[in-house]
């Protein structure tokens, strides 16, 4: 019971300083398969391992940063590049959408609401809305000006 004790406060230290399940289930000398059924069956040994997780991921995030700020203050052109795309919004890459196109089922669809609308004289309050979102989502094209 000792040994397992043992392994258990082992693996949680572990996860501590690398949040890998593999790597400390392999140090430790058992499966994973047994850590996971401890984690089902003890729930003080799946609070520390759910804690030992967090730190060491919080851990490696800060180890990543700091890298990631080196590289910055080193002029490194991908490092720059990757703060400046996840933090500014000037930066950022501006998110397109690919829209399938209509199947007959969805043009079929598309044209019954048409016909609905139109055969009701839907006041504009009602109407703009739909036409709008079908538009952005592509299944109607945008007039163009010419």
């Amino acid at each position: 019971m000792a040994r397992t004790s043992d392994e258990r406060n082992k693996i949680i230290r572990l996860l501590a300083d690398n949040p890998n399940i593999e790597h400390a289930c392999k140090s430790v000398g058992i499966a994973r398969a047994t850590h996971y059924r401890w984690m089902e069956s003890n729930v003080d040994y799946r609070r520390g391992v759910n804690r030992a997780l967090k730190d060491g991921r919080e851990r490696w995030i800060e180890v990543a940063e700091a890298a990631l700020m080196k590289g910055v203050k080193n002029e490194k052109l991908r490092a720059i590049q990757f703060f400046l795309t996840h933090n500014d919004p000037r930066y950022m890459p501006k998110r397109s959408r690919f829209v399938e196109p209509l199947t007959e089922i969805e043009r079929r669809d598309y044209e019954r609401l048409k016909a609905h609308v139109d055969r009701n004289k839907l006041p504009p309050h009602i109407v703009e809305p739909i036409m709008n979102a079908l538009k952005n989502y592509g299944i109607i094209r945008k007039e163009t000006k010419k």
